[in-house]
């Protein structure tokens, strides 16, 4: 009994220590990666930015009266609400602005069939590029015209800097932590040494011609994002990402949201790698496809959450009932503490938002027990919860 228990320590160690050097390796790359701006580019591109919303009308309102307030020229950028089971009167309110509107009640809501009912309005159209945001993002009021001038040397897909806009609990501290580890690791830490960028789901800019010609193919319920990395992937798409175009995103406020979001993702993260690991190891060897296998190395990571905790565990289980793994194990939870000291920007080591970090215990162990449901949560949409900034 004792050498199964031994068995499945050892794994665990190891697949824990995976994650960890993983995260380590990059958010050290991460260090070298380049914060300049673009020179101003002379030509002004035309952009549909296209706010994909679901009901939640009184955010949808909101943020399009903020993303108004671009200083880019008028002619030359849209905002598209791409809005499903909004109220007949908010899709009023909305034909009132200046902006495009398509409003719609799918039966089967997802992210990737709201998106399919601008193919008309897009292929019609005369944008260079398009501009995918959340239904709660507000992009800087220069965002537009520093992207312009990033969208240069032939780059199909640019990542803006999607960064937190609440802190107003310590889940969305947590989640705000989160995101800025990710942009460290998955985007500055791989665009440094010459891979792609990871996607976020929103402040995604793309060519015209590749959000027709691929982005409408997708259909994934969960992971729309991951399913554009891996197209992106497979086809070599030139991408950059921008740490210093800032697009303010509404972090989770609480526990029960945040781990339905991560289980959906988890979930997503799953079908993905199941579908696509065999296929990445091909191309690598066939087609020297570097990014392909590396996406497919990012999709057999668990939730940073769990890395923490498991990285803070083991080293006691292993000293006790493993000593042979316990030198590993310490180097583990030092390595992730690395990690995220290096990944975590300099204006986020506040007093008020470390205090934060006592929820992590159980977050953790929800987190854990919410895994046990991921069979099926591929399957249907599950929209997060979004509020206005005056409601909690």
């Amino acid at each position: 009994m004792l050498s199964i228990f031994h068995f499945f320590v050892a794994l665990l160690v190891i697949y824990v220590a995976y994650n960890v050097f993983y995260l380590c390796f990059y958010a050290i790359c991460s260090l070298f990666g380049s914060n300049k701006l673009a020179p101003e580019n002379p030509i002004k591109n035309k952009i549909g930015v296209m706010i994909i919303a679901y009901k939640n009308d009184h955010v949808i309102l909101e943020s399009i009266e903020e993303n108004l307030k671009q200083t880019y020229p008028k002619d030359r950028y849209d905002l598209i609400v791409v809005g499903d089971h909004l109220q007949p009167e908010t899709v009023a309110k909305l034909n009132a602005m200046p902006i495009k509107v398509i409003a719609f009640d799918l039966p089967y809501s997802t992210k990737g069939n709201s998106v399919k009912k601008t193919e008309e309005m897009i292929r019609e159209s005369d944008y260079d590029y398009i501009v995918m945001l959340d239904i709660d993002n507000v992009m800087e009021v220069d965002f537009l015209n520093k992207l312009n001038n990033e969208l240069t040397d032939n780059v199909i897909i640019v990542q803006t800097h999607r960064t937190a806009k609440n802190f107003d609990t310590p889940i969305a501290i947590l989640d705000a932590f989160s995101e800025e580890i990710n942009n460290s690791i998955f985007r500055k830490g791989h665009v440094a040494i010459g891979l792609q960028t990871a996607l976020i789901g929103s402040g995604i800019a793309m060519t015209k011609s590749f959000f027709l010609n691929d982005v409408l193919t997708i259909k994934a319920v969960g992971g729309y994002d991951k399913e554009m990395e891996l197209i992106m992937a497979l086809n070599k798409v030139k991408t950059k990402y921008t740490p210093d175009i800032d697009v303010y995103d509404e972090k989770t406020r609480y526990i029960d949201d945040l781990n339905k979001q991560r289980t959906r993702w988890f979930a997503a993260q799953f079908f993905y790698l199941r579908t696509n690991l065999v296929k990445s190891f091909l191309s690598l060897f066939t087609n020297n496809n570097v990014n392909y296998f590396n996406k497919t190395l990012q999709l057999m990571l668990m939730p940073k959450v769990l890395v923490l905790g498991f990285s803070f565990i083991l080293p006691f289980i292993t000293y006790f009932f493993y000593k042979e793994l316990f030198p590993l194990s310490i180097t583990t939870f030092i390595a992730v503490l690395v990690a995220a000291v290096l990944g975590l920007p300099k204006r986020y080591y506040k007093r008020e938002y470390f205090s934060a970090l006592t929820r992590l215990p159980i977050v953790f162990l929800t987190l854990l027990k919410s895994l046990a449901k991921i069979k099926g949560a591929n399957r249907s949409f599950i929209a997060t919860p979004h509020h206005t900034k005056d409601s909690k």
